[in-house]
Order: C-alpha cells, then structure tokens, then sequence
C-alpha cells in the first residue's frame, strides 16, 4: 500500500525541504513539473513517492491541487499512447478520448513508471485534503477533474495489462505495478 512507503515523520519532512526547489520549483510550467517528477520516479520511486507525501508543509494546496490534476492527465494520457501504439501492433484499439495526438516517436511509459505516478497522485490529493474539504472551489476543481469515465478506464487498463501478463509470463512485476497503481487511483475515487 502507498502508506507503507509514504512517512511523514521530521526526516522525510526534511529532506523533503531540501530537495522541493529541484523537483517541485514555485516558477516551474506544467511540463516542467511533470518533466522533473519522471525524472525522480525513475531515478528513485519510492523515495519520489515519499518526497510527494511530504510536500503540503512545503508548497500551497493551490499549487498542489493544480499537479495532482496535471499528473493524472499526464497519465491518462500515456495510456492513450500505449493503447495507440497496442493498436499499431494488434489492429484493436479502445479509446480513451476523442482527442489524437501525433507524436509517433515517443517512449511509451513502463507500467512501474504508471504505477509510481498513480501513487504521487494518490498521496499528494491525500496530502491536502483537509484543506480541500474545507475550500470548496478547490474541492470542486479536484473532483471536476476526476469525475467522468477516466478513472474506471485506467482501472479497467492495469487490469487488462495484468490478464496480458499472466499470458506471457511477466506476471510478478506486472502484477504489483498494477496493483499499485488499482489501490491508488481507488484511493483518489474514493475522494470523489
């Protein structure tokens, strides 16, 4: 569970605090932060994950709110371009919106990779929930945002990658990817 690998204590806090201007900067574009957040996630997952869970003593819930947000289209997104390039390889496409994007060229994410987002966004919604709760502008905006088919599509897409891998043997590191990442999207629709 993302719990277990999420302390909040002084020294996670502190460190926390150390590292923000590198990976969570005030001035930093959207881009910019999800570009720093991968590069965490592949550099050291859990402690990434650690670093989120820590960052509402360091940043706005303003601020915190609007990555949540953008990290989770930022996922879902990547998984619209893993089923586009599935598509390529076997003919059957599901669709995740209306929108096509072009970019053939790019490196679709890992499933860790999915799965570690999965849970900065969980941990980072769960961060600044009491502040939430008690603004409701923010409120709504966060479940605006989450509303809607997405979150059973990503469900429905780990799932679909589990059956795949128990098809092709990878079962073990495909299913704790999956696992994580089933727990924390059900952990933000439990927010809703």
């Amino acid at each position: 569970f993302v719990e277990e690998k999420s302390p909040t204590n002084a020294v996670a806090s502190g460190l926390t605090r150390l590292m923000v201007n590198s990976y969570f900067p005030k001035a930093a574009t959207p881009e910019q932060l999800i570009q720093r957040t991968l590069l965490f996630v592949n550099d050291d997952p859990e402690a990434a994950v650690v670093f989120y869970a820590n960052i509402d003593k360091h940043r706005s819930a303003d601020d915190i709110a609007k990555l949540t947000v953008t990290l989770f289209k930022y996922l879902a997104a990547s998984i619209e371009e893993v089923e586009k390039q599935d598509t390529k390889r076997t003919g059957k496409r599901r669709r995740f919106s209306d929108e096509d994007d072009d970019d053939e060229d790019s490196e679709p994410l890992s499933t860790n990779t999915m799965a570690s987002l999965a849970e900065i966004i969980a941990v980072l919604w769960r961060s600044i929930e009491v502040q939430v709760e008690s603004d409701d502008e923010w409120n709504q905006f966060l479940v605006d945002e989450f509303s809607g088919p997405v979150l059973t599509k990503l469900l429905t897409f780990f799932d679909e990658k589990t059956k795949s891998g128990e098809q092709h043997g990878e079962l073990e590191q495909l299913l704790d990817a999956c696992n994580r990442s089933c727990t924390a999207i059900l952990q933000c629709a439990g927010r809703l």
